[in-house]
């Protein structure tokens, strides 16, 4: 949801409370054989993942994908006000005191920009010996 997009680099940037989700995230992820998805997964709160990846996008096409999301739930936002939305995003993520996103080490890094959902999970699970 876009209000929890919002949020979610606002409440990132509390270590306290970041300490405790993350605290929770690794008991879970250590005991249980998982996938997590997030921002600093791979970087911050698993640096030593067996596989990490690091999906990239265009800016432009990640706000285009948002759109239609959007559009489809009857919500009036304009592309330009979702891509202003995303570069922000982004530029708080990366500047934040911990936790910063960047390309987490050993990562494989795909490019999903001109990829389909199904072609990005194939790209991924070549990386993976099941």
């Amino acid at each position: 949801d876009n209000e929890i997009s919002k949020s979610t680099p606002i409440v990132s940037t509390h270590k306290f409370i970041r300490n405790i989700v993350d605290d929770c995230q690794r008991k879970f992820g250590h005991a249980n054989n998982c996938v997590f998805d997030g921002r600093d997964i791979g970087s911050y709160v698993f640096p030593d993942a067996d596989i990490k990846f690091y999906l990239d996008c265009d800016v432009s096409e990640r706000a285009r994908r948002r759109y239609k999301e959007e559009v489809l739930k009857d919500n009036n936002i304009t592309l330009k006000q979702i891509e202003a939305e995303i570069v922000a995003r982004d530029e708080v993520d990366k500047n934040k005191p911990f936790a910063r996103l960047v390309v987490p080490d050993n990562a494989i890094i795909i490019d999903s920009t001109h990829l389909t959902i199904d072609e990005v999970v194939q790209k991924m699970l070549s990386y993976i010996r099941v």
